[in-house]
């Protein structure tokens, strides 16, 4: 955790295979991160930001790192 983000580990994955999804209610923003790879089980974790993620949260996946800022 960083103070204007959340850097998330995902060696082995593949930009292809991540996909992320804001989820929005009146007092918290929840990020449900999803990685789906052909042949294994899909990979599913729902990650509550804290109250100062207020704006729009943007992703960059670089070497294997998923890096949240907002």
């Amino acid at each position: 955790m960083n103070p204007d983000g959340l850097t998330v580990p995902l060696l082995g994955a593949d930009i292809n295979q991540i996909h992320l999804q804001v989820l929005r209610t009146e007092t918290r923003a929840t990020v449900k991160l999803t990685i789906t790879e052909e042949n294994n089980s899909t990979f599913e974790r729902l990650m509550p930001l804290p109250e100062e993620a207020t704006g729009d949260i943007n992703a960059h996946f670089v070497n294997g790192k998923l890096h949240l800022r907002w």
